[in-house]
């Protein structure tokens, strides 16, 4: 056990269960159930990602990714199907969430390979973002951002007659 910042004594399962909870909030709040982040500071950074200068998410006509509107991006998908197996594995003496999480990596897994994927070029789009409408766009620039899903279960873990479809 450790004291957390509000006095409470918490322990590390504690903090699993909530940092496991964000996540699913955020995951199931999304329209596209997906992992995505937004700008919420207009003076922070707009890119809340690995690649995080102003200029790192670029639609093909060189239109900057619209981060104060919400952008999926694909690494993050990743990492939020690996998340969500290990909180399922770590969790799994609470068998109702460890179901439910499971199934939300599914989906995730599922919605990353539907809207993400670009049949045209093989291979991944960068993210998804929004139009000054509202609407969803791929950011279809070529980057090595899919590539980094090489390295994470959510491709790992297709049957594979459809995995080599994208690997």
């Amino acid at each position: 056990k450790y004291v957390a910042r509000n006095g409470q004594s918490q322990t590390i399962l504690d903090s699993l269960q909530a940092a496991t909870d964000w996540l699913v909030t955020k995951i199931e709040q999304s329209p596209w159930k997906l992992l995505e982040y937004k700008r919420i500071n207009p003076n922070g950074l707009l890119n809340q990602v690995w690649k995080d200068s102003g200029t790192a998410y670029l639609h093909v006509d060189g239109t900057i990714a619209n981060g104060d509107g919400g952008i999926a991006a694909v690494e993050l998908q990743g990492y939020a199907y690996d998340a969500l197996l290990a909180a399922a594995h770590l969790l799994n003496n609470r068998a109702s969430q460890a179901t439910h999480f499971l199934a939300l990596a599914r989906n995730v897994q599922q919605a990353t390979l539907v809207q993400l994927w670009m049949p045209e070029f093989q291979f991944f789009a960068q993210g998804l973002d929004r139009d000054k409408n509202g609407a969803t766009r791929q950011i279809q620039t070529l980057t090595s951002n899919g590539a980094l899903l090489l390295q994470i279960q959510l491709l790992k873990n297709l049957p594979d007659d459809t995995k080599s479809a994208y690997c």
